[in-house]
């Protein structure tokens, strides 16, 4: 995925770009949003870039989606899987009332947990996932 966007600020190698927002991205909150409605995103530069600069980002699509899965369907599916165990475990050990808000709970704390484990694991490997500057014209 290719985007062009404007330098505002560089830090460290890092460079914050100020990308428009196009049909694909309007349900989506990946990218923080300025005031103006456009996109901000953190890229990596492995040249000699300056705020202002027009640039052509990039992040490969499998890791956009493999991005999307750790973030939407790990913890709609531990949530799932919470609540599954609870309502079929709660009645073996003797539980008998509020199943389904038992298991509710614990399907709760299953989404809290994998949230956790992605947030660990963002912030571990998170440089992975991240855009690189390509191209830059001043």
């Amino acid at each position: 995925m290719n985007e062009t966007g404007t330098v505002e600020s560089v830090k460290d190698g890092e460079v914050l770009v100020r990308l428009k927002r196009h049909g694909a991205c309007l349900g989506c909150r990946a990218c923080s949003l300025s005031s103006a409605g456009d996109m901000m995103v953190k890229a990596r530069s492995l040249g000699i870039v300056n705020p202002g600069d027009q640039v052509t980002v990039k992040i490969e699509t499998a890791k956009v989606i493999k991005a999307i899965v750790l973030i939407y369907l790990f913890p709609a599916l531990s949530f799932i899987l919470g609540i599954v165990i609870g309502f079929y475990t709660l009645p073996l050990m003797g539980v008998v009332r509020n199943i389904e808000l038992i298991s509710l709970a614990i399907g709760l704390a299953f989404i809290i947990f994998a949230y956790s484990i992605a947030r660990i694991y963002g912030s571990r490997r998170g440089k992975e996932y991240q855009a690189e500057v390509k191209s830059v014209s001043k």
